[in-house]
């Protein structure tokens, strides 16, 4: 079977209203490989005594961030300037909103990945 899959993607979150700006916030985003998703998703067996098995979940939330996140255009903070990368978004303060939007995103991106169109 012969596949095609995207391998990048853009986001503009609606955060403080980013969409309708005219340069808004845009994210340029990679599909994480599947060695990488392995890396950030934990999935542990547990023991429930008596009951059935269940299982934990254990994400890397950050690491999956910075890995999916190619650059960020657009985005300034004064005093600092401009911000491009996800470390740095992740070095500043008052981007929480922000930042889970992106994460839940990328998340589902690559929970369902698209195929060329």
């Amino acid at each position: 079977m012969k596949v095609s899959i995207l391998k990048k993607t853009q986001f503009i979150p609606k955060w403080n209203e980013n969409s309708l700006e005219t340069d808004p916030v845009k994210f340029h985003l990679r599909y994480l490989t599947t060695g990488e998703i392995e890396a950030c998703i934990k999935i542990k067996p547990v023991r429930i005594a008596g009951g059935d098995p269940e299982i934990e979940i254990d994400t890397d939330s950050r690491r999956m961030f910075e890995l999916a996140v190619v650059r960020i255009e657009n985005l300034e903070v004064e005093p600092g300037g401009e911000i491009a990368t996800a470390k740095e978004l992740m070095g500043q303060p008052g981007f929480n909103r922000l930042y889970n939007e992106v994460l839940l995103f990328i998340q589902g991106m690559n929970a369902h990945m698209d195929k060329k169109k």
